[in-house]
């Protein structure tokens, strides 16, 4: 999570905010809403607090089916708030950012995360893939997973952080649909992880022996993965101090006429005249 903060705060801090006001809400009536006020800070992220939504959404579905209370969530459903931001907001945001040139490239559209490589050895993809999820959330998932058996937020979360790394989308040879649209997905991980840790802190007291070792595990899985972040602040601490001042902004470039540079399409949009947004709405 320092990660993204130290790389995007932009598309971390205001999708984190929605996610947390997501997971406070008791209906569904301002999930669009919500979902939309993160989409113009990152488009990814939104992806992936809009799969969070689509997936409380089908919860309380059910929950509402077996309490016979389907009309009523059908209102909540198409609520007012939800209704306008859909009609005046997602459309004008959908024609800016497909206009972007990471999506509008071929190397850059959605696809399966292996298209278009000419040799795959799948054994080794197969082995990189599952150790990358043991190490980013298998770890955790597992040692949490007796607290949250039976919590469908937790399951869904599980099955996003295992979906996203199947896809990618954004500028050729980049992760960054997989680092992205797991940012509400991370945040919602963290929060039970640190609601374990709360809701257990007594258990070398009073606790089973199986459960004082999962809660050292846990600690122990942390302080493992503390390293990255502390590198991150350590790098930011160090940039500074050989830069002798704080950076008002961080641009290596000064354009974005940087042909060459793989992140550039993530940035830009060759075709301006073929473009709807351009062409229509910023004049």
């Amino acid at each position: 999570m320092t990660t993204c903060l130290f790389w995007v705060f932009n598309q971390t801090v205001v999708p984190w905010l929605m996610t947390l006001c997501v997971l406070n809400e008791k209906s569904v009536e301002n999930y669009a809403l919500l979902g939309l006020l993160a989409l113009p800070f990152g488009p990814l992220p939104f992806v992936g607090l809009a799969v969070m939504c689509l997936g409380l959404g089908a919860v309380r579905l059910v929950q509402s089916v077996r309490a016979g209370r389907l009309p009523a969530f059908w209102r909540e459903v198409f609520s007012r708030q939800n209704l306008l931001v859909l009609a005046a907001v997602l459309p004008v945001f959908y024609l800016y950012f497909s206009s972007n040139a990471a999506t509008t490239m071929e190397e850059g559209r959605f696809c399966f995360y292996l298209s278009g490589r000419q040799e795959v050895d799948a054994g080794k993809e197969l082995f990189d893939l599952v150790r990358f999820y043991m190490l980013e959330c298998g770890v955790y998932l597992a040692l949490i997973w007796h607290d949250h058996k039976k919590d469908a937020l937790f399951y869904l979360t599980a099955a996003s952080l295992m979906v996203y790394p199947l896809f990618r989308m954004g500028a050729a040879g980049t992760g960054d649909f997989t680092m992205r649209a797991s940012i509400p997905a991370l945040l919602v991980l963290a929060c039970m992880v640190l609601g374990y840790l709360v809701r257990r802190k007594s258990v070398f007291r009073t606790g089973k022996a199986w459960e004082k070792a999962l809660y050292i595990l846990l600690v122990a899985a942390l302080c493992v993965g503390a390293v990255t972040p502390l590198v991150e602040l350590w790098h930011g601490f160090i940039v500074v101090w050989n830069a002798g001042h704080f950076g008002i902004a961080y641009d290596p470039y000064g354009t974005v006429n940087h042909v060459e540079n793989v992140y550039i399409n993530n940035f830009v949009a060759w075709y301006l005249q073929d473009c709807p947004f351009f062409r229509f709405f910023a004049r």
